[in-house]
């Protein structure tokens, strides 16, 4: 993730999702599979090319993730699941196959995976890594780039959190569910926001998009990554402003200032005619932030023509 034309789509980006989800889990809500969760995360944009549109990126990072996880000996399950996490991120919205949840699904294999609830108490299946097992049953992986992603969250050095991005297109090791989601604990934006990005569909109506089923599912799980991928929309007026300025450094050799502007005010204002979040937690938390920190990029687009 150190390729030159990444301004915004960093490890420091794995970082924020890592730290909402982290929030997340302490204010109560629980995990189907955290380490789906927790890979989907690290592939979500391995392959980032703003040039390149309609998923392809989303694609190919969900084909590198089946790679490696297959190399891994994951078990075909979670590495649809994780497919399945990479590829919402196109449209931003929740797969048809994940409509809605039931209060007695039950994770795979058996065994709880909510990390909420016995944290580490997982299936243990011969060939299917659980999220319980030690990061070093699979090798050193990018495990490196992800302790360092946890660094950078915790205010460590930016430098040193770079350097580790050159292992992060190799394969994740496992990291324990614990009692979070960052590497202590456990082992944006994905779609596109540059000018020809396709708008992002309004979330699907169900019973459970605006909040959570009493025991998590395979939704909450789609939900909050989903939430933790666009958490940066919401953030302070610096942060906003850090992310709009690395989103405008990343597209700005492949247009015009004006043809910029323009294509970008329109992919904001479709952000403001949809909910921006699937949880109630991430739309107490971060909605109208969200939704003043868009009105105020869309004013200063509006101007720069």
């Amino acid at each position: 993730m150190q390729e030159p034309h990444r301004h915004y789509h960093t490890l420091s980006h794995i970082a924020h999702m890592l730290a909402f989800l982290d929030a997340a889990v302490a204010a109560g809500l629980r995990l189907y599979d955290a380490a789906v969760v927790q890979w989907a995360v690290l592939y979500h944009d391995a392959v980032y090319d703003p040039a390149q549109h309609g998923g392809a990126n989303e694609r190919q990072s969900a084909a590198l993730a089946r790679e490696h996880l297959t190399q891994l000996a994951v078990c075909e399950e979670r590495i649809a699941a994780v497919e399945l996490l990479i590829l919402a991120t196109v449209q931003h919205e929740l797969p048809p196959s994940l409509a809605r949840c039931h209060t007695n699904t039950e994770p795979p294999n058996g065994g709880s995976r909510g990390v909420a609830v016995e944290a580490g108490q997982g299936d243990g299946e011969v060939g299917c890594i659980g999220p319980e097992q030690d990061a070093n049953a699979a090798g050193a992986g990018p495990g490196a780039a992800l302790q360092e992603a946890s660094m950078a969250r915790r205010g460590a050095s930016a430098a040193a959190a770079a350097q580790a991005a050159t292992t992060v297109a190799d394969a994740p090791a496992v990291v324990s569910t614990g009692g979070g989601c960052s590497l202590q604990g456990l082992v944006e934006v994905g779609h596109g926001h540059g000018p020809k990005t396709a708008a992002p569909a309004t979330p699907q109506s169900t019973s459970t998009t605006s909040s959570l089923s009493s025991a998590p599912c395979p939704l909450t799980d789609c939900k909050l990554f989903l939430d933790a991928d666009l958490s940066v929309l919401g953030g302070t007026t610096q942060e906003y402003g850090t992310y709009a300025a690395g989103i405008a450094l990343e597209y700005g050799g492949l247009y015009s200032r004006e043809e910029y502007c323009a294509g970008r005010a329109r992919v904001l204002r479709s952000f403001l005619n949809r909910p921006l979040y699937f949880t109630d937690y991430a739309r107490a938390k971060l909605e109208d932030r969200a939704r003043a920190n868009l009105q105020r990029e869309i004013a200063t687009l509006e101007g720069c023509r």
